[in-house]
């Protein structure tokens, strides 16, 4: 049984069991490389590299980018057993990149792109956006707008909004807006 024969055997051991409803498991197959997982398929002296990558791009993509490429190794192997296929050597045949939008969840770069847009777009949102508060907070802000100067005479329709909102130094607050003034209630 020669070296050709053995990976006959592997590969069919493989298949039996892919044939069975098992897959191939990424989790546990990272390279030197810094692959996320490789399988090296040959046929009539050609090598071919099954390659996912995971890289980090900053540019639109909300998370990890995933890439799953098919290539042709372009190396001579020199020894037998323990040779290198160098990722960055190789002919891509095939790529599929893929975006990570949450731990468990790929989609295509576009429409991760498009959901990272619109994450960032709330997020921003989020905190430029106060919600009014209700009479109930206007009617105990009164108490403390009458005792500030040339407020005496303050009444609840005067009141324009009152919101939440932080002060400078961090402390969540209460921005009341009344009679043309802002004044700022530290909680």
């Amino acid at each position: 049984m020669n070296r050709k024969d053995l990976d006959r055997l592997f590969t069919q051991q493989v298949a039996e069991l892919m044939n069975q409803g098992y897959t191939i498991h990424t989790g546990t197959m990272a390279g030197s490389q810094g692959e996320v997982a490789k399988v090296d398929l040959s046929r009539d002296g050609e090598v071919l590299r099954v390659l996912m990558t995971r890289t980090s791009l900053w540019e639109g993509a909300y998370d990890d980018i995933i890439s799953i490429k098919v290539g042709r190794n372009t190396d001579r192997l020199g020894r037998e057993w323990d040779a290198t296929i160098w990722d960055n050597n190789l002919e891509i045949l095939s790529e599929i990149k893929l975006g990570k939008i949450s731990r468990d969840y790929f989609t295509t770069l576009e429409e991760s792109r498009r959901i990272a847009d619109l994450r960032f777009q709330r997020w921003k949102t989020r905190h430029t956006r106060e919600p009014e508060l209700g009479a109930a907070f206007k009617s105990i802000a009164l108490r403390y707008l009458r005792k500030q100067p040339k407020m005496k005479s303050c009444t609840l329709g005067d009141i324009e909004s009152m919101t939440r909102a932080r002060t400078r130094d961090g402390r969540l607050g209460y921005r009341i807006k009344a009679k043309g003034r802002t004044y700022t209630l530290s909680a």
